[in-house]
């Protein structure tokens, strides 16, 4: 793919991904995982189906493994988003990414090789674990050259090898611990996601974005309104606020909280 084609598809996959959050008004929250189960099992719910639907059994605590013990994948801790008043999905990757190369694999026939790593998630590291780095014989072939890599091992390869990359991670430093570390962001994505947020101290990604993008800042936390019974974006912003609050996820700008 060239620079082109790759513009192209980012682009297309940004306008899908818009429509999604602004029409929807479908959350990314905690995790994909979480996301996903939260999404399934309150239709489940809508339906009348929930009691044997395997989603809301995990979200429930009920969910049990082949021994008969409780399964590793229960995520009772996050049942309260089955009340929330907006939506939650799992499904922005797959608008911005997926679907984009997926129908660019269709066109050209090309398959893609991909940065992942295993200790980014359970999900990826499962995924690993079954197929390994190349996965030539798969349904969809595929390459994940780094997913033996962790972020120690990137960290180090940049310093050691003096490698350009991006200014918002600030300088790459070994820290008394022997580690390596960043002055800046320690990771990036979009601005907009709000998956893994709860685990991160303050100064959190929100909070940051006040200081170095206050006007995106405004428009994802500002704004949203009820609509039909549901929480979502409006023209005056994403309304990510009260989505971050009811997650109790501190997005006060630094000089606000300390204001108050």
């Amino acid at each position: 793919m060239d620079r082109a084609e790759r513009r192209g598809a980012c682009k297309e996959g940004g306008r899908r991904a818009r429509h999604d959050l602004r029409g929807a008004g479908r959350h990314r929250l905690v995790s994909k995982e979480v996301s996903r189960r939260v999404q399934y099992a309150r239709k489940a719910i809508a339906e009348g189906r929930e009691q044997n639907h395997g989603d809301y059994q995990k979200l429930c605590g009920l969910a049990l493994d082949k021994n008969g013990n409780k399964s590793q994948y229960n995520c009772e801790k996050w049942k309260f988003l089955l009340d929330a008043l907006f939506r939650c999905s799992s499904e922005c990757c797959s608008v911005m990414k997926k679907n984009p190369m997926k129908q660019y694999e269709k066109e050209t026939g090309r398959m893609p090789i991909v940065a992942t790593m295993a200790c980014e998630s359970r999900l990826r590291k499962e995924h690993w674990l079954i197929h390994g780095c190349n996965a030539f014989d798969a349904k969809r072939p595929r390459s994940q050259p780094m997913s033996f890599w962790t972020e120690q091992d990137v960290l180090e390869y940049i310093y050691t090898r003096k490698i350009p990359y991006a200014s918002v991670y600030g300088d790459i430093f070994i820290g008394e611990d022997g580690k390596y570390h960043t002055t800046g962001a320690q990771r990036t994505g979009c601005m907009f996601c709000m998956f893994g947020c709860h685990l991160e101290k303050e100064p959190n990604r929100f909070q940051k974005l006040a200081e170095t993008h206050p006007k995106i800042y405004d428009y994802c936390i500002g704004g949203g309104a009820e609509m039909d019974g549901v929480w979502q974006p409006d023209n005056h912003g994403l309304g990510l606020g009260k989505v971050l609050g009811y997650i109790g996820v501190n997005y006060e700008k630094p000089s606000d909280a300390e204001g108050g």
